[in-house]
């Protein structure tokens, strides 16, 4: 098990509390919780503040507008706390950087603690250094290192001795100099409860010539005038992310290779297939009276199968032609299509006498066309498998999830028309599937095309329904396209 920051602090006989600039609480650590006896075992921003007296808010007030950010000496106080069997615990105020200060407070007994925590803490960097899979380094001000745990050595090739008294810049060596590296805040470790990941990417230098990629971080450890240099071996990420960057070349090649051969195969079955059509019409129109009933039927059977073909590869273009490629990306507002969809659909909402209502929609980033196309699928089957004996309604609205997540947004669209059994909720969405048959007219292209214009969008789309209740088609779509 490897250890962090917080694991160390964790590990301390004194208490410790990190503060903002304004006293705000952030974190505190186990031996921090039970000196102020924290209820439940827990402290919060509120009850932070009703453990401290008055005069103790307001001496910690002054103390931490006197402390630079950053560095400056540490103070040094007593702090005075409402229960009373607490009286007064001797306590420490430093800055660590980005705003944040640490209290370390101790018990009545707190030179035993203190000599006990530099042993503990001592112990802890030695296990920290020993079990870190990353590569550990602590250098002084002039970026000299100090001490190097284990995996420096294997991962550069040097002996322990050789690596002490070094400059990172033997290291590391497309860095600026140590001192300009410290002057920026970007390659900070984050702090405990601090999210983010910041650090930035380097070249190493091993002993034998060689080089590698690396993330580097920097932690300042306190009062000591001491950096903590932390190094990740990127060279097998470097190496997924090209077998990930080819794979998904390849996959777009094959995709392309996919779709050109489905419109240049449907667009060939165009010519003969017309001819088909056409002479069967011929032979209907001048010599229709000249054949016997058995014959007239299996012409109409003819003429009626390729006019079911020519719907099939008219699909099938359509179906091929939906592609990101050369589509250029816009701040999409849904109300607006939704409007324009409406609009569109205006003879059979009329026809069917259909209630259509459309909610509040946010912007999305996408392709416009596209959009459109996807919604007015949707609403056309709602308002074509409807059922016989009740009006369709149909309802467009976001769902209560995408209030919890920022990067996505789910529409839905609800009917009440004939559903279907929930076991086919994925097969509708599978090119020529046709559930109701010839009942109802289509080609089965429909679901398909708004699951492909889903996933062009960073999204997907699923369906939920039941026979005679009616379904729910739910749309989740990227708010901005990486």
């Amino acid at each position: 098990m490897s250890l962090n920051f917080e694991d160390i602090v964790q590990r301390l006989s004194c208490g410790v509390v990190l503060l903002d600039k304004k006293g705000f609480f952030q974190y505190a650590n186990g031996k921090a919780l039970a000196l102020l006896q924290a209820e439940g075992g827990k402290l919060t921003p509120e009850s932070w503040e009703s453990c401290l007296t008055e005069d103790s808010k307001m001496l910690l007030k002054r103390l931490l507008d006197l402390m630079p950010d950053g560095g400056g000496k540490d103070k040094r106080f007593s702090l005075s706390f409402v229960k009373q069997e607490l009286s007064s615990l001797e306590t420490r105020l430093s800055s660590v950087g980005e705003g944040t200060f640490m209290l370390e407070f101790y018990s009545p007994n707190g030179k035993d603690d203190l000599g006990a925590d530099l042993r503990k803490s001592e112990e802890c960097v030695d296990e920290f250094f020993s079990q870190s899979p990353d590569a550990l380094l602590i250098l002084d001000k002039q970026g000299e290192i100090l001490k190097a745990g284990k995996v420096v050595v294997n991962l550069f090739g040097y002996r322990q001795e050789e690596l002490t008294g070094l400059r990172l810049g033997r290291l590391v060596v497309d860095l600026p100099t140590f001192a300009e590296l410290l002057s920026t805040q970007s390659f900070r470790a984050p702090l405990p409860g601090k999210t983010g990941s910041k650090g930035l990417e380097c070249r190493c230098l091993k002993k034998n010539g060689e080089t590698f990629p690396a993330w580097l971080r920097v932690a300042e450890l306190q009062e000591s005038g001491r950096y903590l240099v932390i190094l990740r071996d990127l060279s097998e990420t470097k190496v997924s992310l090209e077998r990930l960057r080819r794979f998904e070349a390849a996959l777009e090649r094959a995709n392309h290779d996919m779709e050109e051969f489905a419109y240049v195969s449907s667009h060939d079955l165009q010519e003969p297939l017309r001819k088909i059509r056409i002479f069967g019409e011929r032979i209907s129109s001048h010599s229709g009276n000249l054949l016997d009933a058995k014959s007239s039927d299996y012409l109409r059977r003819m003429l009626s199968a390729s006019g079911r073909m020519q719907d099939l590869i008219n699909a099938l273009l359509s179906f091929s032609r939906v592609s990101a490629r050369s589509a250029s990306l816009e701040v999409v507002d849904l109300n607006k299509v939704l409007e324009h969809v409406v609009s569109d659909l205006e003879i059979p909402i009329e026809g069917q006498s259909a209630e259509v209502e459309v909610g509040e929609l946010p912007f999305v980033e996408g392709i416009p066309s596209m959009l459109r196309q996807l919604f007015q699928n949707l609403l056309a089957n709602a308002i074509k498998f409807r059922k016989t004996d009740e009006r369709p309604r149909v309802e467009v609205f976001v769902s209560k999830n995408s209030e919890e997540e920022k990067d996505q947004v789910e529409i839905c669209v609800r009917d009440n028309g004939i559903g279907f059994d929930p076991a086919y909720a994925n097969k509708v969405f599978q090119i020529f599937q046709r559930l109701e048959g010839n009942r109802f007219e289509g080609s089965g292209v429909g679901l398909a095309i708004c699951k492909k214009i889903a996933s062009i969008h960073g999204g997907e789309i699923k369906a939920e329904s039941k026979e005679g209740v009616g379904t729910t088609i739910t749309v989740t779509l990227s708010v901005k396209q990486v």
